[in-house]
């Protein structure tokens, strides 16, 4: 270990006891000092320069996260004021208590609600400047909060309290659990972690230990665990607007609720119970991903050990359902509060357990708050459950709202899944292997093609479709000398170019090699080489009526799938194959 995360440690070590060395004591003062005097941040090359020989200091403040310097500016985190002893920093405290006590009751009276800085000055009786340097440090973890102004000194700015302040009677308590969370992980149980409720029986704590999954539920686990943490956002996106925060909210509450499902069926208790505790999410997304990609992630990958077996596909497909769940979520939140109510409880939600949650003229309950609601419970469902759940769903939504329709393809789509016959069916484009036979520039365009579809681009997958086959039929013409391809129709192209590759004079020897007779080769041959040929002309169809681009041309979803299908048939057989079985 090096010397740096040695004295980390032993700053954190420090810490947990309740105690700094008188150093790093001093420069933390000397630091609150200067920040309440400008009223911002302080310069941290200046401070550094000024303190040169106490740097090697500075830096493991820094990292233990009781200093934080944010565009070479020095800040002192809230994390840091019950260590230190001068009159500062205990009046900040106070006042910061104050402050979180005037909160607290207002959350209780108003939930959400904004509350202007005038009105919890005179709540908390402090000062505009008091407050304001109360709020700025307080929000250096936002676990309490639910929006603020981005510019608290402007005469209308406010503050939101959110749902998470009810859990810690003080700002205190709150920094505790905070500062936790970046424990250095030898003073962490090992994720041994235990309610905090006291059950009475004196039972052991539960240990999460390694465990040797199927190969199936391993991957699902590791990939649910991999989305959540390539989940990225930054804090301007979070802060600056309200509604951005209710839609990460949403989502990562989600994304955490799957997670915590996986673990709770595989026995690792102590992480589901963490996990648990994280959400739902109101407006303290950015202290709950600090934690999940801290230490839920890497516990995860710790704990789970691939066990040697190549059973069972069905694991992976049923629980990747769950992927397609935003896309139905965006359209299932179009609806007004309680039909959202009703068209869920219809496939299964529970609405009574969302029974508290009342739409009325103020203070009543927000779309949001029912929305999360149902991500909860989507995310206990077991697998089974949730397909039959979407399933029904979607049909309540397209029963009342068949306008819908091609707005929730597109969005299923670019999840890899279709609605087909009332089944959620996963969306597999292309055969993997006959990509990888084709030529560089047919693979990109086939590529491209399943891209635009995914993405909405109807008439932009047709094209590259289409393109795809013209450089397989192109290339053909150069290594037979075929001529000038430009010169022929897209259908001509197509059949000049399958008869000079052999295509069907080796097929013709592949089946002979099974054991086919003439009798049977000769008429399947025949209706493969129409079927080859009719498919170029739907494709050339297809690319004249609907192939655009630019998005001008009305097109069917259902035939561009099969454009893509036929590209791929075609492509494949002009690939030089043998089978090798």
């Amino acid at each position: 270990m090096n010397t740096l995360s040695s004295s980390t440690n032993a700053v954190q070590r420090n810490a947990s006891d309740g105690q700094l060395p008188e150093l790093q004591r001093a420069l933390l003062n000397r630091l609150l000092e200067q920040m309440l005097s400008l009223g911002v941040g302080v310069p941290a090359l200046k401070f550094r320069a000024e303190n040169y020989s106490d740097v090697a200091t500075l830096d493991q403040l820094e990292t233990s996260g009781l200093l934080k310097r944010d565009n070479d500016t020095y800040v002192v985190q809230s994390a840091a004021l019950s260590f230190l002893d001068a009159e500062p920093a205990r009046r900040v405290l106070s006042n910061i208590e104050r402050v979180y006590a005037a909160l607290r009751a207002q959350y209780r009276q108003t939930q959400q609600a904004q509350v202007p800085i005038t009105l919890l000055t005179a709540q908390a009786q402090l000062s505009v400047p008091d407050v304001i340097a109360a709020l700025q440090m307080m929000l250096d973890t936002s676990v309490w909060c639910a929006g603020w102004s981005t510019d608290l000194l402007k005469e209308d700015a406010f503050v939101s309290p959110g749902e998470g302040i009810l859990k810690h009677e003080s700002y205190a308590q709150l920094v505790d659990e905070v500062r936790s969370w970046s424990a250095p992980r030898a003073l962490l149980p090992r994720f041994d972690i235990t309610s905090s409720i006291d059950v009475g029986d004196h039972r052991e704590p539960e240990r999460d230990v390694e465990r040797m999954l199927p190969p199936a539920q391993a991957e699902a686990v590791l990939s649910v665990a991999e989305d959540l943490e390539g989940m990225d956002f930054g804090l301007n996106d979070y802060y600056d607007d309200i509604e951005p925060q209710g839609v990460i909210d949403n989502v990562l509450t989600g994304k955490i609720n799957t997670l915590r499902v996986y673990c709770e069926t595989i026995g690792w208790l102590g992480l589901a119970r963490r996990l648990k505790e994280l959400t739902p999410l109101r407006g303290d997304a950015v202290e709950a991903m600090a934690l999940v990609k801290s230490f839920i992630i890497p516990e995860v990958r710790r704990l789970a050990i691939v066990q040697a077996t190549t059973k069972p596909k069905e694991v992976i497909h049923m629980d990747n359902v769950l992927r397609a769940w935003p896309a139905v979520r965006a359209c299932l939140q179009e609806f007004h509060f309680y039909d959202i109510k009703e068209v869920a409880g219809l496939a299964g939600f529970d609405v009574t357990a969302a029974a508290h949650l009342v739409q009325k003229s103020q203070g009543g309950a927000t779309k949001g708050q029912l929305m999360s609601a149902i991500d909860e419970q989507v995310g206990r469902m077991d697998s089974r459950t949730r397909s039959h759940f979407l399933t029904i769903l979607i049909e309540e939504i397209l029963r009342r709202r068949s306008e819908m329709q091609e707005k929730l393809s597109e969005y299923l789509s670019r999840l890899g899944w279709s609605f087909v016959s009332q089944t959620l069916v996963p969306l597999e484009v292309f055969d993997v292997s006959i990509l990888a036979d084709t030529p560089d520039e047919s693979h990109k365009d086939l590529l491209k093609a399943a891209q635009r579809l995914r993405d909405g681009d109807l008439g932009g997958a047709i094209s590259a479709a289409c393109g795809a086959v013209d450089t397989a039929t192109s290339k053909v013409y150069e290594e037979q000398r075929l001529g000038d391809p430009t010169r022929a129709s897209f259908q001509e192209r197509c059949k000049r170019a399958a008869l000079a590759k052999g295509v069907l004079t080796e097929l013709d020897r592949q089946l002979d090699a099974l054991g086919w007779s003439q009798a049977e080769v000769s008429p399947f041959k025949k209706n493969l080489e129409g079927a080859l040929n009719q498919g170029a002309y739907v494709m050339q169809t297809l690319r004249s009526h609907m192939g655009d681009v630019h998005g001008t041309k009305p097109i069917l979803r259902s035939l561009v799938f099969d454009c893509l299908r036929w590209a791929e048939l075609i492509v494949g057989s002009l690939v030089e194959r043998r089978d090798t079985s």
